[in-house]
This record gives C-alpha cells, structure tokens and sequence, in this order.
C-alpha cells in the first residue's frame, strides 16, 4: 500500500486528502495514516494541512531502492542493471563479490553506510550514513587480466567527469584513484577496482566507488585532507540523481574502455583525457614502497597508465599503482 501511495502523491501537484486516497485504495483512513507516517520515517517529506490532506515535497534526500530503481528504470542503458540496496553492509566490494558465481551480466551494489569499507592498498575507508554515495558495479569483461591493469584510472576519468558535470566544482585526479576538489586539493572521492579469477580467466571485475557528498564536517584526524562537495559549494546534492550521472559515465563508456584491451602497447583513447584532468603530474611527490622513499618530480604517464617520476638523482622511476604510495611534499596532492 505504501507503494501506491506514493505513487499517487508523486503525480499530484496539490494537497491529497486521505479521503481520495481510501477511496482510491479502498482502505480505512487510519490505514492511509500509518502508511503515511511509514514512508516519513523512511525519510520521505510527506507534508499535512488541516482540511486538504497530504503532499509530497522535494524527494532529494530520500536515498532507498525504490528510488534509485525508478530512476534507473527512466533509462534505457540503466533499466536491465540489477540493483542491490542496504541500508548499512560490510562493504558493497565483498557484497559483489559473494555474487560473482550467483549472477551474471552487471550489477549495482548500493548502500547508504559500509562497517568494512576499504582503499587501496588495504587502507580504511570512512562510509557512515545520510551524507555519502557508496557503490560498487560489478561488470563481466572479456579480457586477460593483465589488460585490465588500468581499469582503475579509467573509472577515475568517468566519475571524475559526471562529478564536474554535475556539480560544477572543479575536480582533479590525484594518480592514480583519488579525486580532489581544486584548488584546495581535499579528498573528495576514492575508487578500488577488484578481479576476480578462475584459472587466469577474468571472471568479473568490481568497481568500488565512495564519494563524499553531503558531509559538513569530518573527524579531527582527517579533516585536513577530506572534503565533500558540500563543502567546496555550500550545495546539498541528491545522492540518487548524482549516482545516476555517475553510472551513465561508467556503464555508457565502458565500450571506450574494452575496444582498447587488445591494444596493449598502444595508448587507448581515454587515456589523455585521464592525463588532462590529472593533477598529480608536474608536482614534486613522494614515492613510497617496500619500506623506502624518496622523492622527484611526477613527470608523466606511460601509455598503461604507470606514472613516470623524476628522481631527484636523475634516475626515472615507473610507479605501478598497486605497488607505491605517491604523496605531495606540498600537501595531499
């Protein structure tokens, strides 16, 4: 009941009265009234007033399954991808990845809290309710694995530019899966990409993608390096309408990504557009693996997607992303 009810103060303009909707529902009014105060508690603004009835306000804030499918459903590229939604998982990655063998084609895991949420190289990832977009795609290419090793930066360029679009804010990539609001250089977005093998057959790959959107504040230990759109525009977003942006960018430019898989020594078409947004490159960085650093000047990128540092002797180094972590001597960039 709480379905139809909604559907039909969706399409009305004006108040609805509980009568109408008893009516129209053949149910008691006292039925309509707890299904009203049902859908306010999962936060839907269902505003009342005395001798007119009810009426739904802005849905914005409202960030649940029913939502996110109806607006999935609005898209053509978006209406066959399976959906998942929780409320609060350990982490949307292993939520993916416990449904590699169980589903096939691709599927969205959303959830508006993870407990286990993590970065790369094993790093935390802070993901608490209300204020964040916390999703995985879990897709099926055909591909060796070791063409998939820049998946992750071409996830990167994708979110990166629905963010832009979206928003307005201008956003960096800090090499190779971060995304920084500019030019104040916080931590807006962090991406994981997982594959998954069978006898060195890729049999899916898991994007893991964590946006802070609404946050107003963080804890004292992080609160010098993240940042949330929020925050950079003063703008609170609709987290559903944001994710939508997102997945047309992924999902709808994946094929980009595939028709440059046989290629491999050859630069794939997006890749520039990764180098043009990518604001780690030109910066003196700090190199860190197998228990050493040093430090240079982040020179460019190989066609794969490896970034090339200037040592300070004169030496070049080729980062690979899974291996070193690269940190700005002049902040978190």
């Amino acid at each position: 009941m709480k379905q139809e009810i909604l559907k039909i103060l969706k399409n009305s303009d004006s108040y609805v009265s509980g009568e109408v909707i008893s009516n129209q529902l053949n149910v008691t009014r006292a039925a309509v009234w707890k299904a009203i105060n049902s859908l306010r508690a999962q936060g839907y603004n269902i505003v009342s007033m005395k001798h007119h009835g009810y009426k739904l306000e802005d849905t914005a804030t409202v960030y649940n399954e029913r939502e996110l499918r109806e607006l999935m459903d609005r898209s053509e590229l978006l209406r066959n991808v399976r959906l998942k939604f929780f409320g609060e998982i350990d982490s949307t990655n292993l939520a993916a990845r416990r449904d590699v063998d169980k589903l096939s084609g691709t599927s969205l895991y959303v959830a508006d809290r993870q407990l286990a949420g993590r970065g790369r190289l094993g790093r935390t990832w802070q993901s608490e309710p209300d204020n964040g977009i916390w999703l995985s795609v879990m897709l099926r290419p055909q591909s060796n694995p070791d063409r998939l090793a820049n998946l992750t930066l071409f996830a990167g360029l994708c979110v990166q530019r629905a963010l832009v679009k979206h928003t307005g804010i201008e956003i960096g990539i800090k090499w190779p899966n971060d995304l920084v609001a500019m030019p104040s250089g916080r931590k807006i977005c962090g991406i994981l990409t997982e594959t998954v093998l069978e006898d060195m057959q890729v049999r899916a790959v898991i994007i893991g993608i964590g946006i802070n959107v609404n946050n107003s504040s963080f804890a004292d230990d992080i609160k010098h390096i993240a940042g949330s759109l929020r925050l950079e525009s003063g703008q609170i977003y609709d987290r559903g309408r944001l994710l939508i942006d997102i997945l047309h960018e992924l999902i709808g430019n994946f094929h980009e990504f595939e028709s440059g898989l046989e290629a491999k020594h050859i630069e794939p078409s997006w890749m520039e557009g990764y180098r043009q947004a990518c604001v780690t490159l030109g910066r003196r960085v700090s190199v860190s693996g197998g228990g050493e650093a040093a430090e240079g000047l982040a020179s460019g990128l190989t066609a794969g997607g490896d970034l090339t540092v200037t040592m300070d002797d004169g030496s070049i180094k080729t980062c690979h992303s899974g291996e070193v972590s690269v940190r700005g001597l002049a902040g978190y960039i």
